[in-house]
């Protein structure tokens, strides 16, 4: 049984731009502390009440704030992934906050902040990274990007030779159990790793057999449910892009008329494991209402879990009368199915789950909260 979680990029909400070349660093690795002597006074009252700092999260919050002094805007959830992964931090589902005004109240500010931090469900420790920048016209723009760190990750290089041989180690900050490491390649279905776990630590190798870019993504149980603890970009026999890539996902852009959400999202499954050789999935009313029972409780909760006091997803299923060998769960949080899409595609321990022969039947539930945020439940069973 293979169960993932989707990603969450906020409680702020993202808007799209047009995107800005990225600088990747050299490895992906945590804990890569920041030092407080180049922080300007707001970025350290900021850290103050955020907690500790990452290398790369702060490089990405420099980044964001850059980018919404001149524009007045945040990246899209794609372009904002592609940033995070370049920065070479590895951890998934960065939340972002943001403020900005001609004249800022701190006080008032940092004050919001912890009340935002404070709303957050933490499974590990709190890191940040935080920016200030000054726009053209005197606004004052703070950013601040926050993750849940269940794990640290040993550095893994960015780019490698085809055949040669990478070692990825991870070390556990919280009770960890039966974690294995998943690789997605330029194409086709992810694979998993022999993956052995010592204690807090795990470990596995991998060589890249073809030239392209390559997902490595550690995936561990922990309070909640299975998640992605870690994710690092591996680019074998080319050089990283210098722009993120805008490729939708297979079956992201079909014709959807006036379907609803949750039509729409089932129709986009099924057309990505046709275009992979797959027979589609058939909607099951039972696994239907399992979807829509969990999204709920998930927007409910404002909080991404396989179990968010609503029980483990096989505990949900038996509930339901779905008795299979093989189940599954894909949940995600998103501004648009369309994304909601590309993010489980792109994502190892997603894709797995909606490519999987042995799964033959699905439920899908999409609940829009007041925010207007989308809450995502993919079931899937087989037999």
């Amino acid at each position: 049984m293979l169960i993932a979680l989707g990603a969450t990029f906020g409680s702020s909400r993202v808007f799209a731009e047009a995107p800005r070349a990225i600088e990747w660093s050299t490895v992906t690795a945590s804990p890569s502390p920041v030092g407080h002597e180049d922080l300007s006074s707001l970025e350290r009252r900021s850290l103050d009440v955020c907690g500790a700092s990452e290398v790369g999260l702060r490089s990405l919050a420099q980044m964001l704030a850059a980018t919404m002094a001149f524009s007045r805007h945040l990246p899209d959830a794609s372009t904002l992934a592609w940033q995070e992964r370049a920065s070479g931090d590895p951890h998934p589902w960065p939340r972002v906050w943001a403020v900005s005004a001609r004249t800022l109240d701190v006080d008032e500010s940092l004050s919001r902040l912890r009340r935002w931090l404070a709303g957050e469900h933490l499974v590990g420790l709190l890191r940040c990274g935080v920016a200030e920048r000054v726009a053209p016209d005197g606004t004052r723009v703070l950013i601040v990007v926050a993750v849940d760190a269940i794990a640290d990750l040993y550095p893994v290089r960015r780019s490698v030779r085809v055949g040669e041989w990478l070692d990825v180690q991870a070390l556990f900050r919280v009770s960890v159990h039966h974690a294995k490491v998943v690789v997605l390649g330029p194409s086709g279905a992810p694979r998993m790793l022999l993956t052995s776990m010592d204690g807090p630590s795990v470990r596995a190798r991998f060589a890249p057999d073809r030239n392209g870019m390559f997902t490595l993504q550690i995936i561990g149980e922990v309070a909640g449910g299975p998640r992605p603890l870690l994710e690092a970009t591996v680019f074998a026999g080319i050089d990283p892009p210098r722009f993120p890539s805008d490729d939708s996902a297979p079956g992201e852009r079909i014709s959807v008329g006036a379907m609803g959400d949750d039509d729409i999202l089932a129709a986009m499954m099924n057309a990505a494991r046709t275009e992979s050789g797959l027979a589609p999935m058939r909607r099951s009313v039972p696994l239907d209402s399992v979807a829509r029972a969990h999204a709920s409780a998930m927007a409910k909760e404002r909080e991404l879990a396989h179990d968010v006091g609503d029980g483990a997803p096989a505990e949900r299923f038996a509930a339901a009368g779905v008795v299979g060998v093989e189940i599954g769960e894909n949940v995600a949080r998103a501004d648009s199915v369309g994304l909601a899409h590309r993010q489980i595609w792109n994502s190892p321990s997603h894709r797995a789950n909606l490519l999987s022969d042995k799964f033959t039947s699905t439920g899908v539930a999409v609940v829009r909260d007041a925010r207007g945020e989308l809450w995502i439940a993919e079931e899937f069973g087989g037999r």
